[in-house]
């Protein structure tokens, strides 16, 4: 696969960083949107050596097998939509490639623009990337049936439901007896299977997707800050608690033997022991705040996203580490020790937040460079051309 181009990039960024997710934008009314690509079911090419899950003496039943077709066999394309409560039939595509005007006559006109008016006003047709889909005419034709289409930047991780739903039509065309022999009953194949996948199916597909999507962004909301209590800006706030921090874990270090010298000196050795164990490791978590601060250092000179998010890891890690030995020590009323790995907790908090919002200008100085590339790209090419140009993003 080609890397990405600068638009396709800024395009991704831009969608992200307004927060317009798959979920936020459409499916949160996944009634209103239709879900529709384009695949491809194979009659004689098996896939490679694939291992399989068999009950014992299934070895030589034949859907374990996947038999080869004199020259390959043949392969059809199929197109198909899906929504809650309603799917279109499925289209087969005979002979020749899907152009244009193929998928605008053949597929638009006769299936999607009839089960439209079933859906209501507001809905939103989704579709893959294939150039069929994205050409001048097809977006034309859309326009003119005052369809709306979801915007879907090119190779973004697809997350379209009715890939699932293809994958379990392949397996059930796979799993028929007798296997499909030729393209014709291949196709006879697909169609009856489609038409055999019930409706509760597909909306469990779309509504397992919805759930997964609401679960992968459900995170605790982090404020984004301008400029650090010292009132300096977030670079310079970050070098500076940088610092700050490394002084700090070197006094808690020292404060470590001290405190673990006493309570050998005035306490019972059984619980002297308990408690300087305890010490020992909650302080020992605290002093590896010196090796992310130099971490953080470098990344805030440097201006590293990747080094500053790769802080924000291991020292969320180690604050929630810190607590279990504080809580333990704060049973044993050793108010100094908790004191201060409260103190650290706190101010590494606090950096975190710094971090991100630091994290967050970064990409956003980004977008606004991969944006200035892709005015550049447009200036660079024809009017005729500035339409196609945006559309195979």
């Amino acid at each position: 696969m080609p890397d990405l181009a600068p638009t396709e990039i800024a395009r991704a960024l831009e969608m992200r960083r307004n927060g317009q997710t798959y979920i936020s934008r459409d499916l949160r009314r996944p009634v209103s949107t239709i879900h529709r690509s384009i695949q491809r079911f194979s009659s004689g090419r098996p896939e490679l050596m694939q291992r399989i899950y068999r009950r014992k003496g299934e070895r030589h039943i034949q859907t374990n097998f996947e038999t080869p077709v004199a020259y390959g066999g043949g392969s059809i394309m199929v197109l198909a939509g899906i929504c809650l409560g309603a799917r279109t039939d499925l289209v087969v595509i005979d002979r020749g490639s899907l152009t244009a005007d193929r998928y605008i006559r053949e597929v638009l006109e006769e299936n999607f623009v009839p089960f439209a008016p079933y859906i209501g006003d507001d809905l939103v047709f989704m579709q893959d990337n294939a150039r069929p889909h994205t050409t001048r005419v097809t977006q034309a034709y859309l326009n003119d049936m005052n369809i709306t289409v979801m915007e879907w930047p090119a190779r973004l991780p697809d997350i379209n439901p009715i890939k699932h739903a293809w994958d379990l039509l392949k397996r059930k065309v796979k799993s028929r007896i007798p296997a499909p022999a030729s393209v014709g009953e291949l196709q006879i194949a697909v169609v009856e299977e489609w038409r055999r996948l019930s409706q509760e199916t597909i909306d469990n597909i779309i509504l397992n997707r919805l759930n997964i999507e609401n679960g992968l962004n459900m995170y605790v909301k982090v404020p984004d800050v301008n400029h650090c209590c010292f009132c300096l800006p977030l670079r310079p706030g970050i070098i500076l608690f940088a610092y700050i921090n490394i002084l700090f874990s070197i006094l808690a270090v020292t404060c470590l033997i001290i405190t673990t010298e006493l309570q050998r000196a005035t306490i019972t050795r059984d619980a002297s022991s308990v408690e300087a164990i305890t010490s020992t490791i909650l302080f020992s978590i605290l002093g590896m705040g010196i090796i992310l601060n130099i971490l953080l250092l470098v990344a805030g000179y440097q201006k590293d996203i990747s080094m500053l998010r790769l802080y924000n890891y291991y020292a969320v890690a180690t604050a929630l580490a810190a607590l279990i030995p504080s809580a333990f020590l704060l049973s044993r009323e050793m108010f100094i020790e908790v004191t201060i790995a409260l103190a650290a907790i706190a101010m590494q908090c606090y950096v975190i937040v710094l971090v991100r919002s630091e994290v967050v200008k970064l990409e956003e100085k980004q977008l606004v460079t991969l944006e200035e590339i892709q005015a550049n790209l447009l200036e660079q090419v024809d009017v005729s051309d500035r339409v196609t140009l945006v559309s195979e993003i």
